[in-house]
Parts: C-alpha cells; sequence; structure tokens
C-alpha cells in the first residue's frame, strides 16, 4: 500500500502475512469482540501488547476466553489455542 498524504506521501507499506489470522477467523473474532475493538486490523504478527492492554484487563480476558495470556501473547496463537478448546 502506498501513502499518498503526510510526511511519509509516496513511501510503500507492507502489512505483515494474514493466513493464520484467516484461518481462525471466527476465533480472532471472538479475541476481538472480548478486547473490545471489534473491527481492529490483526496480522499473524498482532500480539496483545498492540492493544496497551493493564494487567487487570490481561486477566480478565485470559478469564473471558478461558486460555492463559500475557502481553507478549500472539494474538493467532491464542486463536489456535481457543480452536483446541471450543
Amino acid at each position: 500500500m502506498k501513502i499518498t498524504k503526510g510526511p511519509f506521501a509516496g513511501k510503500t507499506v507492507e502489512f505483515a502475512p494474514q493466513s493464520r489470522v484467516q484461518k481462525f477467523a471466527a476465533e480472532v473474532d471472538r479475541i476481538l469482540d472480548a478486547l473490545g475493538y471489534p473491527d481492529a486490523l490483526v496480522t499473524d504478527e498482532s500480539i496483545l501488547w498492540d492493544f496497551c492492554l493493564e494487567d487487570h484487563e490481561l486477566r480478565q480476558l485470559g478469564e473471558t476466553l478461558g486460555v492463559a495470556v500475557t502481553k507478549e501473547s500472539v494474538i493467532a496463537d491464542i486463536a489456535e489455542a481457543l480452536r483446541g478448546v471450543s
């Protein structure tokens, strides 16, 4: 994607792959809903820290989803774990 405005105009941005996010789309949607960001763009490299969660929010998310999570947890990994739990 090429940036058309601002100080980076003319530069190209390349998104990380989304193959795992797409494979576990239903589970990713569940995670994003629980985070309160249902329309967020996530890639295979997105982690929970990208959402700037406080420790109590991480604990609540883990309890809501029924899986252990940390700030460094990759969303695609959480989604895969949810697929195994569901």
